[in-house]
């Protein structure tokens, strides 16, 4: 579901570049809406973000926004209701047997022909994501961002048991299930697509391979530097509960200057607290916080993240608590 989009300054309410009337087509005008408008359509602000005809409704038309500089882009899934429903639809193969989202209480069918959108509820209703670098609108000036989003690794399905993660549908009692991240937009001026990388997160060092990974950070970089990025669950059997969350839009990437990893011979860091010549770089990656508006808060923080599998260590909420973690780059 896609309410509103809004281009803004920090967490001001900015211009809006898209509003969903209730029972509208994109692209189509209040006024065209006519007797459809009806807030009870099944379809209500959904968009599929698999279709490419879609997505390019919903942005069709320029907007005349106030000249001035604009560092933020704000998406609401929803208004006032304080949650929302997204859908997913798709088919995967386990131990040799195909199970299929369906529309029903079951939620996963064996059977072809019960193919269709499961639901699953969220809290919240908005994301706010950064525009890196901000842009400048001068009166007269055409300019053109970019949105990036990846559905990669975004659904999974697994038996209705696994403690604590949340994100996943109602389903009955012991059977499998289908659980689902939510696909974040991050805005991109380049004229060249960006490069994703994903690295699972896991809190047991000696998780080698990450089985036991609940999250994930995926990173967006062009030469080479990360410029934005985004959390993500991950859902396995062997998920084991974070320490954090994973369902907020990172705030800020920033390269440390002086400092490569955090841990071992390898971290770049000398005795006299110069760099070694084998420094691998590495980034402060922090999330936002509560309330978002907050600069200073964040919900999770990666003071050294390196862009290659690594150990280290992350904050909780504001620095509450500092938790081991190993990321593997997948």
């Amino acid at each position: 579901m896609l309410a509103t989009a809004r281009v803004g300054t920090g967490f001001d309410n900015g211009a809006s570049l898209y509003d969903c009337t209730p029972g509208q087509a994109p692209g189509a005008s209040a006024s065209d809406a006519g007797a459809a408008a009806d807030a009870s359509a099944p379809v209500d602000c959904l968009v599929d973000m698999a279709d490419p005809a879609a997505l390019a409704a919903l942005f069709s038309e320029a907007k005349d926004i106030a000249p001035g500089t604009y560092d933020s882009i704000v998406v609401m899934q929803c208004q006032d209701e304080g949650s929302f429903v997204a859908q997913v639809k798709g088919s995967v193969e386990l131990d040799g047997q195909t199970y299929y989202t369906t529309s029903d209480t079951n939620v996963i069918s064996t059977t072809p022909g019960d193919l269709d959108y499961a639901s699953i509820t969220y809290g919240g209703c908005a994301n706010t994501v950064k525009i890196s670098p901000p842009v400048t609108v001068a009166a007269g000036a055409s300019v053109t961002v970019n949105a990036f989003f990846t559905l990669q690794n975004l659904s999974w399905v697994l038996g209705n048991n696994s403690p604590g993660l949340g994100g996943c549908a109602v389903a009955p009692q012991g059977v499998n299930n289908v659980c689902s991240g939510l696909p974040v937009l991050v805005s991109f001026l380049g004229t060249a697509a960006p490069t994703l990388d994903s690295f699972y997160i896991t809190e047991d060092t000696s998780d080698l391979l990450a089985a036991k990974a609940a999250g994930q950070v995926m990173l967006l970089s062009a030469g080479g530097e990360p410029f934005a990025g985004f959390l993500r669950r991950v859902y396995s059997h062997d998920s084991v509960t974070p320490s954090v969350s994973y369902d907020v839009p990172l705030r800020e990437i920033t390269r440390n200057l002086a400092s490569a990893g955090d841990a071992g011979a390898d971290s770049g860091v000398a005795a006299d607290g110069g760099v070694v010549a084998n420094a691998r770089p590495s980034y402060d990656v922090y999330s936002i916080g509560d309330p978002a508006q907050d600069t200073s808060k964040y919900r999770v923080r990666f003071p050294h993240f390196e862009l290659d599998t690594h150990d280290g260590t992350l904050f909780t909420a504001n620095g509450t608590t500092s938790v081991p973690y190993r990321a593997v780059k997948r």
